[in-house]
């Protein structure tokens, strides 16, 4: 039996989370999702779980995805897990930024079901640890 995985999304934004949520459920790929709605819960979270693979939002009130992520990145127990920065405006300085704060890979937010489960197959499927982008 596969191993379910564990998603932490971290979006601000409760519709893309529930858009977010219908799509890993169609993927059809064992795995649970929790929902942190701003950095700060989702430090808060990470101090008693240890998701397989993170999803992070850029653009959150407070305290934004940079330093969310730079944060999650300077916790060791943490330090391996793949942190998919997932945005609506990704530009060239905006992924360079965040590959070098820790995020394993870069996805622009789409708001076409279809396309989002297939960006987001790679990402769930069997590997156990991203190493680099999928795409």
């Amino acid at each position: 039996m596969e191993k379910k995985r564990h998603i932490l999304l971290i979006e601000d934004d409760k519709n893309d989370m529930l858009f977010f949520a219908e799509a890993y459920k169609q993927t059809q790929i064992p795995s649970k999702c929790t929902w942190a709605q701003s950095g700060e819960q989702a430090l808060s979270q990470l101090a008693y779980i240890t998701p397989d693979i993170v999803f992070l939002d850029l653009e959150m009130p407070g305290m934004d995805g940079f330093q969310c992520l730079e944060l999650i990145r300077s916790v060791p127990r943490l330090h391996d897990i793949p942190v998919v920065v997932y945005a609506n405006a990704l530009t060239s300085s905006t992924r360079e930024r965040a590959m070098t704060l820790g995020a394993t890979a870069c996805m622009e937010k789409l708001h076409v079901p279809d396309e989002l489960v297939q960006k987001l197959r790679p990402f769930l499927g069997a590997a156990a640890n991203l190493v680099k982008n999928p795409e």
